[in-house]
């Protein structure tokens, strides 16, 4: 076999080694751990007033999880009509991922130092606000609830390490927005609630 035969089949051998990991395969993100809401409505409507930029350092168009999307999730698991009139709507406030470059040592030095190179933040704003199909309640009650997180990773992660931080990220700031409109629920839509299984 001539030397050329013998260095492509080698490149065939070695080319699929080389080749970039699979995506990770993350979990759904759902909150159907929680109990739900059975809501005097006979609609639960998403509304998403948040319009992302498409630019840095606005990221939340690129992640696996949008926050957005997440908050709808949560609409889905949490709120349950069981109503005859009325419409319960999740308003999406604010769903934004940052990305923020940090400074890292130049030169020499900073190939032998491992750094923190970058910090993501997301900040999840949303209200839940009840407009009854009768005279018989209120006109308006709402629940707001606002979240936010932050965390910074080191130089040279992954792609699907990255992945995973954003969701983690998501997943994090999402459980603390749950905990504050389970709160505001309870108290400011009582009057809806039928029952919470």
């Amino acid at each position: 076999m001539s030397l050329f035969r013998k260095l492509a089949l080698l490149a065939v051998v070695v080319l699929p080694a080389c080749a970039a990991p699979a995506p990770v395969r993350l979990p759904d993100m759902t909150f159907t751990d929680r109990p739900r809401f059975l809501m005097d409505v006979a609609n639960v409507q998403v509304v998403d007033q948040y319009q992302p930029p498409f630019r840095l350092p606005n990221i939340e168009h690129q992640v696996v999880v949008p926050p957005a999307r997440a908050i709808e999730r949560w609409a889905r698991d949490r709120l349950v009509p069981v109503g005859n009139s009325g419409v319960a709507i999740v308003t999406v406030k604010d769903a934004r991922m940052l990305e923020h470059s940090l400074r890292v040592t130049p030169g020499v030095q900073g190939v032998f130092t491992k750094e923190q190179a970058a910090r993501y933040e997301v900040i999840v704003e949303a209200t839940v606000a009840v407009r009854p199909g009768s005279g018989n309640m209120p006109s308006d009650a709402i629940a707001t609830a606002r979240a936010e997180r932050s965390r910074t990773v080191a130089e040279g992660i992954s792609p699907n390490e990255l992945d995973r931080v954003h969701y983690e990220l998501v997943e994090g700031v999402m459980r603390d927005l749950d905990q504050q409109l389970d709160t505001n629920i309870r108290r400011f839509l009582v009057g809806y609630i039928r029952e919470i299984r």
